[in-house]
């Protein structure tokens, strides 16, 4: 059919020639994917659901998945949106199918997806619209395998939701047309072309197919009366499912659009950085850039620049790691003692030429005034609720949480774990893995869009937990493939993707940290993190909680362990949960963390313990369950009421197993005088640790989850003698499951929250925060609700926080004597290592504040060796035998004082 039949039609004739003098030059957009180099990531402009379901493959744009069971995959353009103004809309693109067709029906099309999300929703959630219909979900336009054009509803509320396999055409209803003729006989090669324009009753809309150079009119239809909210929100390119047994869906090129519905906004693209992560300690910069997946033919280098007068300095190159798709940037001896400006270049080809990006952020070089502040995230689901396109289903991308983290203006972040659900949104990839390495960075990425803005001007440590290596949970065992006869695999220990995805995670997320202590891998080659970071005078032990860990279920026979759950009924953790076998972070972190709870250096205040969970089990779960699975669904009590029916919970997933592990990991605490931030829980906690017996230890903060949906509890078969009377019924002294000692001094439990959506509020989300003083040694921790606006003087945190301690409480034991008194001049305070002097078992190391200090023991009838370094690196020692101490006279640091 000639363009001219068409035309003869007056009333699109009067409807279409609108269209050019409503046209915006500066918002239009054009791309022609001639030239382009091969490769997984598309580029800055455009987001693709999944990313490892397309590739930019012989100057196509082209959808490799097909499948039945993943239906309609998108790429967004994120850097044009239609806003929400009347007006006009023109978009055209040239596609086909990737294999030759041989399934001429409706269940299977190509085209354009039009006006996902819109007002009212952020535009990162509307870029993650595909697989299934939901309100917000948009306007389908295209043409189905039978050549024919067609429009389909993808905000049907009737159909069913979520990543399943069953869909069919008709969860996609069909928009009749006033008007159809003709159809598309060879769908290896045409055009689309869309023309939109208000009228009186919503919104006008000529579809119609040409040849591949757009000179011919080879089909058209006329759709009326068509709701204006399809006219705004994201754009998107649309194919669905495979015209081919061969199994590939479609390919595009030539993708245009313009008219005055059309709005820019390039600052809304997404790499090719996509996210930077930095560390900065002992005078060392380490920095991990995060690509897109490149090419071959991309650039393999990228350069971090500092700005200094006023000109842009490149100080580091790094290389592109294929495995995680990172660049590692180093600085060693970094001069400087202010915040830098810096910005990571790299050259990106796009089309036939290199585009050169930046990536900017802030090098925060020193911790100014008194205060350190430590914030601290983990747990990063995305998404729970009904499954609409809009924030009552994704909660993602958080930005009421990094809105109110940015606030505190902290000197550091801590992301605990879990920064991704390896369910989330999409379903699991487990292989080969390299396509699983690409389905773990399509989350990871979201996660990276979500808090880059935070990690880009904060220095931030990052460890992995279970769901970022694809586990519900991980019992490491020093790096073994979990092979053998148990179900789940993750019983049997060890990990279950191949060691090339562990190392990928683990280089994504912890490539920026300081270099290992000891950087030999494991099993199986995979690289370990365990390091401290020393910063703005505080150091930070970081260790792999799950890495060495045993599993239980090989160990404990009696207990008939699944899941790390007991699945006798009468089998008890405390007498018998304990196992001379039992590993949990292992000799060498242990090795690390005795050096560690040495080392005070010349400048260190302060110690901080971060990992990924607790050494207590602050859970419970019915008296009649086994386990936990019964969680997520388990009712919500009134706030305050005391709650019975529960029972302590025995969940060798936490780190109260095993006990002998546990004590050592105290222990190693207490000797450093340091506290301990975790996540992994969901439910915000703060402890003091009992080794031998309540409150003889430190203490640990699990801080709240940026988002869950497994709300444990903590509701104590008692009410503790000890309790504070003003605190509420279930903290005070408690035994843990597995018989360990624990003080609870705050729990953020589940709560009816009177907010929506409630399935995120009402378990309880937030987010911890951590203030550290210089002179004072005061510490105080803080669980802040995600609902929370704490720029807002009536902003509360959570119920009985803050929670404040001096440093020394990390050590809760009473002294029964002093080996001397320490005098030394404001702000020259010596650091301290006491040391049994017949074994030279290490009792603990500390640096006092003030100007003089009574060194403290515990035993009195042992023989000790005080050191005493002085902040010029010089260290005497000090034999003391039982009876000798305390001295009589000062030690007066320095001597000549």
């Amino acid at each position: 059919m000639r363009r001219s039949s068409f035309f003869g039609l007056f009333a699109l004739f009067a409807l279409l020639v609108l269209l050019p003098a409503c046209t915006e030059p500066e918002n239009s957009f054009e791309i022609q994917f001639a030239g382009s180099p091969d490769r997984t990531w598309i580029g800055p402009q455009f987001y693709a659901n999944r990313m490892l379901d397309w590739e930019l493959r012989d100057g196509r744009l082209l959808s490799k998945e097909g499948r039945a069971a993943k239906p309609m995959r998108t790429v967004h353009l994120l850097t044009r949106y239609l806003n929400e103004e009347e007006g006009s809309l023109n978009m055209s693109v040239v596609t086909g199918a990737v294999n030759d067709p041989d399934m001429a029906d409706d269940s299977t099309w190509t085209g354009f997806l039009i006006g996902a999300g819109g007002e009212g929703t952020d535009y990162r959630i509307s870029s993650l619209v595909h697989h299934w219909p939901a309100p917000g979900g948009g306007l389908i336009v295209g043409v189905d395998g039978s050549g024919a054009i067609m429009v389909r509803d993808n905000e049907n509320p009737d159909a069913k939701r979520g990543a399943r396999r069953d869909f069919t055409s008709d969860d996609w209803p069909l928009v009749p047309s006033i008007e159809a003729v003709g159809r598309v006989s060879d769908m290896t090669k045409f055009g689309i072309r869309v023309m939109a324009t208000p009228s009186e009753s919503g919104y006008s809309m000529v579809v119609e197919t040409t040849d591949a150079q757009g000179d011919e009119v080879i089909s058209h239809a006329v759709y009326t009366d068509l709701d204006p909210k399809y006219f705004t929100g994201n754009i998107a390119l649309v194919s669905h499912r495979s015209p081919s047994s061969a199994g590939a869906g479609y390919w595009f090129d030539n993708w245009a659009l313009a008219g005055s519905k059309v709005e820019k906004d390039d600052s809304r693209g997404l790499g090719p950085v996509i996210g930077v992560q930095y560390t900065l300690s002992e005078g060392t910069l380490k920095m991990t850039a995060q690509m897109g997946p490149l090419g071959d033919d991309d650039s393999k280098v990228a350069d971090l620049q500092i700005q200094q007068n006023g000109s842009w300095d490149t100080i580091a190159s790094g290389e592109l790691d294929t495995n995680g798709f990172t660049i590692g940037l180093r600085v060693d001896d970094w001069p400087y003692e202010e915040d830098v400006p810096f910005r990571v270049m790299y050259s990106l080809w796009e089309g036939t030429q290199p585009v050169t990006h930046y990536y900017d952020g802030t090098i925060h070089s020193t911790v100014e005034g008194e205060e350190f502040i430590l914030a601290a995230l983990n747990c990063h689901h995305i998404s729970g609720g009904d499954g609409t396109w809009t924030h009552n289903h994704f909660w993602w991308p958080h930005a009421d949480v990094a809105e109110a983290v940015a606030y505190h203006e902290a000197d550091m972040y801590f992301f605990a774990g879990d920064q991704i659900y390896e369910g989330g949104l999409a379903g699991i990839v487990r292989g080969p893995a390299d396509t699983a390495i690409l389905d773990y960075l399509y989350h990871w990425n979201r996660f990276l869009w979500a808090f880059g803005d935070l990690t880009r001007h904060r220095p931030t440590v990052t460890i992995p937990d279970d769901h970022d290596v694809y586990h519900g949970n991980v019992w490491g065992a020093g790096g073994k493939a979990a092979t053998g006869p148990y179900r789940p695999a993750s019983d049997n220990g060890g990990y279950i993707e191949p060691p090339e995805f562990v190392n990928a995670v683990h280089r994504t997320q912890t490539s920026h940290l300081p270099d290992p202590y000891d950087p030999t891998p494991i099993l199986q080659d995979i690289s370990v993190y365990y390091t401290n970071m020393e910063f703005g005078g505080v150091s930070f032990g970081i260790v792999a909680d799950r890495m060495f860990k045993s599993a239980p279920r090989t160990l404990l026979e009696d207990a008939q362990v699944r899941n790390g759950w007991p699945s006798v009924r009468d089998w008890d953790a405390a007498k018998d949960g304990d196992h001379p076998d039992a590993i949990l972070l292992g000799d060498r972190q242990h090795e690390f963390l005795d050096d560690w709870a040495k080392d005070w250096g010349t400048q260190t205040w302060m110690k901080v313990f971060l990992s990924a969970t607790l050494f207590s089990n602050v859970a419970t779960i019915p008296e009649e369950e086994m386990n936990g699975s019964i969680i997520p669904g388990l009712p919500i009590p009134p706030a305050g009421q005391i709650v019975e029916g529960y029972k302590k919970a025995m969940d060798m997933d936490s780190n109260a197993w095993p006990q002998t592990g546990r004590n050592r990991v105290i222990d190693v605490m207490r000797r450093a005088r340091a506290f301990h931030i975790a996540g992994d829980q969901h439910l915000g906690s703060t402890v003091r640790y009992g080794k031998d017996d309540f409150q003889d230890a430190g203490y640990g903060f699990v801080v709240p989850s940026i988002a869950n949906i497994w709300p444990r509890r903590w509701f104590p078969p008692e009410v503790s003698p000890t309790r504070d009377p003003n605190a509420s019924w279930y903290t005070g002294d408690h035994l843990d499951g597995f018989g360990n000692h624990m003080t609870v001094l705050a729990a953020a439990n589940p709560v009816n929250s009177g907010r929506e959506p409630s399935a995120l509020y009402d378990r309880t989300p937030g987010y911890g925060i951590i203030k550290m003083n210089r002179t004072t040694r005061d510490v105080e921790l803080t669980a802040w609700p995600r609902w929370e606006d704490p720029s807002d003087p009536n902003a509360r945190p959570y119920k009985d926080w803050p929670i404040s301690f001096n440093q020394e409480a990390g050590d809760g034991r009473a002294p029964v004597s002093i080996l001397a008194v320490l005098e030394y001049p404001e702000g020259q305070a010596p650091a301290i290592e006491v040391v049994h002097a017949a074994t030279g078992a290490h009792v603990y190391s500390y640096r006092p504040n003030g100007v003089s200090y009574s060194v403290p023991v515990y035993d009195a009838s042992k023989n000790y060796v005080l050191k005493v370094t002085s902040s010029d690196g010089n260290t005497k020692e000090y034999q003391m035998p039982a009876g000798a101490y305390p001295l009589t006279d000062p030690i007066r640091i320095p001597d000549s004082q």
